[in-house]
């Protein structure tokens, strides 16, 4: 839409695409062991910390790091342009 193409974003999006699957992954897991933190109360600090990280400072991380590398992406397409034509 602007006029250039984007030649660094899916080569460079690797970090976010393994971040991604960890939080797909780590969801059901949560759920898990949520229910079997109920009836065991020794797994119930493991779900905390789990649940935690997934919807507090996993997810936080993970938009941080999309909205930096979305920055560092267009300011390369910048550098990249052909200010010519």
């Amino acid at each position: 839409m602007a006029g250039y193409d984007s030649q660094f974003t899916i080569p460079n999006l690797g970090l976010l695409f393994y971040i991604f699957a960890a939080h797909i992954l780590l969801a059901p897991f949560v759920l898990l062991l949520h229910c079997v933190g109920n009836k065991f109360p020794k797994v119930k600090p493991v779900s905390q910390k789990a649940y935690r990280y997934l919807f507090w400072g996993g997810s936080i991380r993970f938009f941080t790091e999309s909205y930096l590398d979305s920055c560092t992406f267009a300011f390369m397409n910048l550098k990249a342009l052909d200010w010519e034509s």
